[in-house]
Parts: structure tokens; sequence; C-alpha cells
């Protein structure tokens, strides 16, 4: 396979990358090609990492040829736009050391000499480095002031090279590039005209008189009253490069902002009210920082204020590559690391709906940071959501015949004494009244009430780990005839007996499914093995649909069918004035009478 991608190559059951390096760049590598380890043992993953890194050296080549150095044996010929760069990295050392000292140069602790290029100190320095104490002692000759000044501008220019490998866009190779200069002692030019370089002199000297000119404006600012910060520059050139290099750092500050806010702080506050507000579910909120994490391992970046366009792009792209339960399956591995690749077919990636959905938190998330200005910009619109068929994962009702197999005595679980039952009662009471199945897992024997002679049982969150899906979930639902005929109202009352507060106080809380998993999984084996109802549309949540099919039929109106099942309804009316508190129960109880189901009666009875 490697075949096909030629700076790709396996060793000993691990792939590296190689690349071959252009002819001119031996002298300064000491080799002919580069090639390292990828870390990785998966064809999929190498590739992956393959583009990454290709990229990587490529933009080195780049930075090269962009640079326009003239590469002649050990000789590298600067052109005027980078010598001008390196005075501009020169004001920038002479700012930033300022900036740096401000309290101990206004107090004459620190002076010219500890910052001069060319100061007495610097030049006393290198007078101790390069005394010899087997030449003797004569005047100092305009041959060693040369040297001086070469060996300062030349340690000027290693720095320059040494600043530019740290920066944050430096190519993964320039260390190595800078290493090497220094090794080679690669870059050296002329300060008088000669034959070697008869070309290029009064380029350096320009150089140098600039630097001088550098120099001068630094001693005044240092020599000023710092209160003055603007010390006149009669250069124009000198000038501009200042300006260039105030701009430079004032787009750095906002490329790397001295604010960094972490992500999850921000997600806090943005749901802060969320937490106080009693019809929130909090495991919706621990969904969307669920998702959140998803996004934001993609992203690989942990601050809010980092977050550019680019990222959100990347979103777009990778968020089709997650794998299903991928903090699961990889535990202890970085998404970014095992991503699927992009023309997978193994239907392993998460769903569209899934994609929309995380893409919409994320969206939610962004135009909260815009609002409170941790970002600059609105980037919310680049994310793209896919489009989703609505109607692919919606539950589907039971048949009659189906009911039947579903309660037929003969395998339908039993009931035993000393036992709450759960398993006879929670599907019955979920077809019975259309509530979803933690509703019924979750009840309390205090839930269950009598209002004008009408036995009913309260949804709500007001108990501990109780929990609701939305404001219109709490809500009164009367107790059918037919459960009381089977002997709901005694099953309450044995709880009671025993001192429980559930009424199934066999079933155990998790946090990923609350009170519903344990019951959830074994009404899904009962289709599946006994009664073989194996069609993925039907769970126990076709209960709910189920009723509300039968309601409708039977003549119940939408608005009193919203009120007993839960449902939010359609409109103004239904969200902002409906009192579901204030309907009168027995007019929800004559409604509930005509939930009927012929076709199991006589089985159940």
């Amino acid at each position: 396979m490697t075949n096909k991608t030629p700076r790709l190559i396996l060793r000993k059951h691990t792939y590296y990358i190689r690349v071959a390096l252009p002819r001119w760049a031996w002298h300064l590598t000491k080799k002919k090609e580069i090639r390292y380890s990828l870390a990785t043992k998966d064809y999929y993953t190498a590739l992956t990492k393959l583009r990454i890194e290709s990229v990587k050296i490529d933009l080195y080549f780049n930075f090269l040829k962009r640079l326009d150095m003239e590469i002649k044996g050990n000789k590298i010929l600067l052109t005027d736009e980078e010598l001008d760069k390196v005075l501009t990295y020169r004001l920038r050392i002479i700012d930033d050391f300022i900036d740096n000292n401000f309290r101990q140069i206004k107090q004459k602790k620190i002076t010219f000499d500890d910052l001069g290029l060319f100061a007495s100190k610097s030049l006393q320095e290198y007078n101790e480095k390069t005394y010899d104490p087997n030449v003797p002692d004569e005047t100092t000759t305009n041959a060693d002031d040369l040297d001086f000044i070469r060996y300062k501008i030349q340690t000027l220019l290693f720095d320059y090279f040494d600043w530019l490998a740290d920066r944050p866009n430096a190519t993964i190779s320039l260390n190595k590039f800078v290493e090497e200069i220094h090794q080679n002692r690669g870059i050296f030019f002329q300060l008088t005209e000669n034959e070697e370089n008869s070309k290029h002199p009064a380029q350096m000297l320009n150089f140098y008189h600039d630097l001088l000119e550098i120099e001068d404006w630094a001693k005044k600012r240092l020599s000023s009253k710092l209160d003055k910060l603007r010390v006149l520059i009669d250069n124009p050139k000198i000038s501009h490069l200042k300006y260039a290099m105030e701009r430079q750092k004032h787009e750095e500050l906002a490329m790397t902002p001295t604010t960094k806010t972490k992500w999850q702080d921000v997600y806090e506050d943005m749901i802060r009210p969320a937490k106080h507000s009693k019809n929130i579910n909090i495991s919706h909120l621990k969904t969307k920082f669920q998702c959140l994490e998803t996004i934001f391992e993609l992203i690989d970046k942990p601050y809010v204020e980092q977050i550019n366009f680019d990222d959100c792009k990347k979103v777009n792209k990778l968020i089709y590559l997650v794998p299903k339960k991928w903090k699961e399956r990889y535990p202890n591995q970085r998404l970014l690391d095992v991503l699927l690749p992009e023309d997978d077919t193994s239907n392993q990636a998460i769903s569209a709906s899934s994609i929309k959905k995380y893409i919409t938190i994320f969206q939610e998330f962004l135009r909260y940071c815009r609002t409170q200005q941790l970002i600059n910009a609105d980037m919310s619109d680049i994310l793209t959501k896919p489009i989703v068929n609505k109607h692919k994962n919606v539950w589907q009702p039971f048949e009659a015949d189906e009911l039947k197999k579903i309660f037929n005595p003969k395998t339908y679980f039993k009931r035993r004494r000393n036992n709450d039952n759960h398993k006879y009662w929670i599907p019955l009471i979920s077809l019975y009244s259309g509530a979803r199945l933690n509703e019924i897992c979750q009840l309390r024997i205090n839930d269950f009430k009598c209002e004008k002679n009408i036995d009913y049982f309260c949804i709500t969150n007001d108990g501990e780990k109780q929990s609701v899906k939305n404001f219109a979930s709490e809500r009164r639902v009367p107790i059918h005839p037919i459960l009381k005929k089977l002997g709901l109202m005694e099953q309450v009352k044995f709880a009671k007996q025993q001192k429980q507060d559930r009424v199934f106080y066999s079933l155990k809380y998790t946090e990923k499914n609350k009170y519903a998993g344990s019951m959830s999984n074994a009404f899904r084996y009962y289709l599946d093995h006994t009664v073989e109802i194996k069609n993925p549309k039907k769970v126990f949540h076709s209960f709910r649909h189920t009723a509300r099919t039968r309601f409708i039929n039977n003549n119940v109106s939408e608005e009193t069918v919203n009120i007993l099942c839960g449902w939010e309804g359609v409109g103004a009316g239904a969200k902002n004035y409906l009192h579901r508190e204030k309907v009168d129960i027995k007019k929800l109880y004559k409604s509930m009478e005509k939930l009927k189901y012929p076709e199991i009666e006589n089985l159940l009875l």
C-alpha cells in the first residue's frame, strides 16, 4: 500500500515518513533525507499523520524560498528585506527590555551599557572572551574593531534565527537548520569591499549604519525620563520599522491574548441560570457538556479566545469521522488519533442526528462567547448541519396482535407476593397512561394522591433523583380503571407497608439511565427473545405512541392528550397560557377512561 505514497515507509511494523532533501540543502543538514517515526502501526492513521507532517516539511522549504537566501558553500547572503526584519527584531529587543525593566531604569540601576549592542560593556565581554595570553598586548587596531562589529552583528543574526525558530508558526525543521548554521558558522559578510564579496559591501554597511541609529535611539530613550515614552527617530526608515514592530506585537497580542478562559469555565457560566431553574433536566446539561467536549477535542485548543474561523471549518470536516462512543472505546486516547478514515464504510461514525445536535450546541456556545466578548466575531454561521430524516428514528406504536403477544398471560411477567413486581406493572402503567419509562420507575409513594374521589399520580422532579424532560412533563395522571382493577393501589399500599420511599423500590439508580436501565433491558430482551417482536422501531417507548394513537382515535382532544401525556403542544396558547395544574381532575379522568384496548382486556382481567 505504501507504493502509492513514496514518503511513507514501513519498518518493523511501524510507519515512518521519509522525505528527500534538495541538493542545495545537503551542506546545511549534513544528510540527504529526513526520516522519523510516525508512532503508529495503523496504515490509515499513518496516512493522516503523513499529510500533516508533509505540510510542515513543505512549509519549511517554502520558508527558505520566502527568505530568499542565496546559499553558496557556507555563505548565506541576506536580502535587504530580510535585513530589515533583523532591524525590526532589534527594535523589538530594545522595546521589550525597556518594558521588562522599567522600574530599574527609572532608578538608574540599569543603563544603556546593559542593552547596547556595541556598548563598552559588550566590548569588554568580547575582549575577555577573545583574549589570548600568548599574544602580546598591542594598541587596538581597526581590524580588531571590525572583528568586534562582525561578531556582534553575527550574534544578532544568530539570535534572530533562534527567535524565528521559537515562533508559534515555526516549521519543524527550522531548529535543526539554525543548529547547523551555528555549528558551521555559516553566516558571514564583509564590512569593506573586496574581490570575494564586491557586490554586497554597500548593503552591509547600510545595515550597520541603520543599527547604529537604532542604538543611538535606544540610548536616548534610556537616558531620558521614561514618562516621555516617545523619543523621535530622525531616520524615516527606522521610524517605519519601529511602527512595523509595534503593529507586529499588537497582532500577536490579539492572537495570544493575555486573558485565557478555559471553555469548561465558560460553559459553567452559560448554564448557571439553567442549573437553578426547576424545569431544566440536569442530564440534558451533562449531554451538552459531553458534546462540547467532543468538539474541543477536534479543535485541540483549551481556551475560548483561541477559537477562529479555521477551527469551525475543521469541525465541519472532522465531525463526520468521529467514532460512535469514542470515549468508551478509546478511553486513553485523543480523539484526533482515533478518527475514522474519510473513505470508511463500516458505519461506525456517529449518526447525522448526533452531528446535528453537536453542531447546534456548539453554535449556542459560540453565540454566548460572542455576547460575553470572549471572541470578536460570530463564527456560528460557518458551522453546517447535516440534513436529517426526521422520520428515520421515530418509534412505532404496537399493533393489536403485538399487544396480545406482549400481554399473553403465559409469557408475560408474573406477580409475586412480597415483591414490588416492577416488571409486571411498569409496561401496564405506560400502556394505560402514555407515561415515559423513567417517569414511572421513579414514582414515589407520596406521588399517589386523591382529589375529588379521583386517584392519580404526579409526575414531578420534586423528589431526590427525580427528573422530568421539560416543563410540560410535570403533570397529574388519573389512574386508569383497568389498573385499579388489577390492583395497582394495593401495590402502592404494599410498598408503604415495607416503609419504602418509592413504589418500585428494587430499581437501582445510575447517572446514565437513572431508574430505567434494568427495566429497559429486561423489556428489550422480552420483546426479542420471548415474544419475538424484533422490529427495531418497536421498543418500550412504543407504549407512549400507542396510547396517543388510541386517545385520538377515541375522540380525546389533542390538547387534553398533551396534558395527560406531558407534551408541550404547539403555539403560544399551549405553552404560555395553559395552566395544567388548574385543569379539573374529573375532566382528565373522563378522558383517561376513553383509553381502551378491548383486544387484551380479557387477557388481563
